[in-house]
């Protein structure tokens, strides 16, 4: 048996927060400061484009990009944590570039924690459709809500917040179709070599 073998064989029986490696980890991180980057121009943009509006229109169009970065880290990594401790880095590194300031670190770890919640309820043990479809619309629908807290919503029709709602959850769903067309993309280029993803990539082929 090869040492990478012996390594993944390894890293599956471990469970929880033990069969986190240094690899995961930096994989995770990166992952956060790439989507921090990319959210941190788009949320600028949007919120300057749309300002005359209202900024929730902004929030609702671009939450499937917000939402890519929580659903990218766990569908590649699975480990308990990777939506969260994604969130963490995408708000640290995101920070310093927005108006949000050091704001954006608690908002995107109560997404990160919503996201999460789908993975825990399968104890980690499914990375379908299903549970990433439900943690990136309830996590982006969560961040909408914030929004909504931030921006206030009082003074917009009924109507007008319902169609907010629904491109929000569009959005949303897309950002997951993404995230993991972005995952696969990244698998196949070999760099993944070692995950699960890359593993069930190689057994359909």
């Amino acid at each position: 048996m090869s040492t990478e073998a012996t390594t993944i064989e390894t890293t599956e029986q471990k469970r929880g927060l033990k069969a986190w490696t240094t690899r995961d980890l930096l994989v995770t991180a990166v992952i956060g400061i790439v989507f921090a980057i990319i959210m941190a121009s788009v949320m600028n943009f949007g919120l300057v484009l749309w300002a005359a509006v209202t900024p929730l229109l902004a929030v609702a169009v671009f939450n499937g990009v917000f939402v890519m970065a929580g659903m990218t880290a766990p569908y590649i990594v699975r480990r308990p944590g990777a939506a969260i401790l994604s969130e963490l880095s995408t708000g640290l590194a995101m920070s310093p570039f927005t108006s949000y300031g050091f704001g954006a670190i608690f908002g995107r770890l109560m997404e990160g924690v919503v996201y999460e919640l789908p993975f825990l309820v399968t104890r980690y043990r499914r990375y379908d459709w299903l549970p990433m479809m439900l943690g990136g619309i309830l996590g982006g629908t969560a961040f909408f809500l914030m929004s909504m807290a931030v921006y206030g919503a009082q003074n917009l029709a009924t109507g007008f917040l319902i169609g907010l709602l629904l491109i929000n959850t569009a959005s949303c769903a897309l950002g997951v179709v993404l995230s993991r067309k972005l995952s696969h993309a990244i698998a196949r280029s070999g760099v993944l070599s070692g995950f699960a993803l890359s593993e069930e990539l190689q057994e359909e082929i």
